[in-house]
């Protein structure tokens, strides 16, 4: 109850965290549909940020996923985390958007589910850090500060992959885009003593079950990208480095 009267709290801060301070990259637009629409990168790191602004929304509900893919030693993923913030109305209110998470094992079975955080706002951090075995889930609202809403025990693992979807509000569904709309998506991941942004982003594999109806997804040469409809973009605005530690 306490982390949802901080998060509630805080969240007026949201609208500060629309994308500044980062320079504007040429991005190249590729077509997806039926399926969610984001990118993934290699960081094998142990802590990932990833960034969300939504901008217009869809006709339903939807979701923005960071999903940190977990390796062992030998270099095998083993499991998959997600840190979630999900509204089921197109705009998100306190009473309609949450930030959840769940742990899939990578033969797809759900192994792990989180209380759900309510009043998530539409731009924000989505964080997964990993400490001395056990991963961190969490948020921030201001760019500064983390919001840690649950834990997992994952043992000896690094975060191999990352990536960043855009899909429906949940439990296979859909987010139909039928107007204006835009989400400006980044991953960072923590270099050792710092955020570095991600390097050569790639288009998502199908993994997930939440989908959109259509969408263009353009990708930056490094940091991210971004998930739009009607028009693809062909430039993308890479945030600010995150001002808190993992």
């Amino acid at each position: 109850m306490l982390v949802a009267l901080l998060a509630l709290t805080l969240a007026p801060l949201a609208p500060m965290l629309l994308p500044t301070g980062g320079v504007k990259l040429r991005a190249t637009p590729f077509y997806t549909a039926n399926e969610a629409a984001g990118f993934m990168a290699l960081v094998n790191s142990t802590a990932v940020a990833g960034y969300y602004c939504v901008r217009g929304f869809p006709s339903t509900g939807w979701s923005v996923m960071l999903n940190a893919y977990l390796a062992n030693s030998s270099g095998n993923i083993t499991d998959i985390i997600q840190d979630v913030i999900t509204s089921i109305t197109p705009v998100p209110t306190l009473f309609t958007s949450v930030y959840s998470s769940n742990v899939w094992s990578i033969n797809g079975d759900l192994v792990h589910v989180s209380l759900n955080i309510p009043d998530a706002p539409a731009c924000g951090w989505l964080v997964v850090s990993i400490r001395n075995g056990t991963a961190l889930i969490g948020f921030s609202l201001d760019g500064e500060h983390v919001i840690w809403f649950d834990e997992y025990h994952v043992g000896d693992v690094v975060i191999l992959v990352a990536s960043m979807r855009v899909g429906g509000p949940g439990n296979g569904s859909q987010a139909v885009l039928d107007g204006p709309f835009e989400v400006v998506l980044a991953i960072y991941y923590w270099g050792g003593n710092e955020w570095r942004p991600i390097t050569l982003p790639f288009l998502a594999t199908p993994n997930v079950l939440e989908s959109v109806n259509h969408a263009w997804v353009s990708l930056a040469r490094y940091c991210g990208g971004v998930v739009s409809w009607p028009s693809p973009v062909n430039e993308a605005v890479c945030p600010s480095p995150p001002g808190f530690n993992p």
